[in-house]
């Protein structure tokens, strides 16, 4: 990353106003300000604008930034990641690292074979 981040969308420089209408913008409610229901921005300007700052997105486990985004099914994620950093980030890394971690010392229980039925069977069972 370079000493002076812009947005991605407008390009302003850190510190800047996002270009009008930059779909970055937060408006005072936290949203974006081109979406916000409360914000008749279109109308006349906001009361407050918000200069673009950069928060780059940091892996809460090895503090990596702006981790590549990766996904898993929701009960995986809660099997492996404790309820109070559900909402945080990880890195891919530090994600399967605490997967080998909890597997290593609480094994997922084996679920039992469904039996299989064969043709035999079958007809056994159609013969009765």
């Amino acid at each position: 990353m370079s000493d002076h981040p812009t947005c991605p969308d407008c390009g302003v420089l850190e510190g800047e106003y996002h270009i009008f209408l930059c779909d970055q913008e937060i408006c005072r409610h936290g949203e974006q300000l081109i979406s916000c229901e409360h914000c008749d921005f279109r109308s006349r300007p906001p009361k407050r604008r918000f200069p673009f700052i950069w928060y780059p997105l940091l892996c809460a486990r090895c503090g990596v930034h702006d981790p590549d985004f990766f996904a898993v099914p929701d009960s995986e994620w809660e099997r492996y990641v404790s309820p109070d950093k559900r909402h945080e980030i990880l890195c891919k890394p530090c994600y399967d690292a605490i997967a080998v971690l909890i597997d290593t010392h609480h094994p997922r229980p084996q679920t039992p074979p469904v039996p299989q039925r064969n043709e035999s069977s079958f007809a056994l069972e159609a013969d009765v």
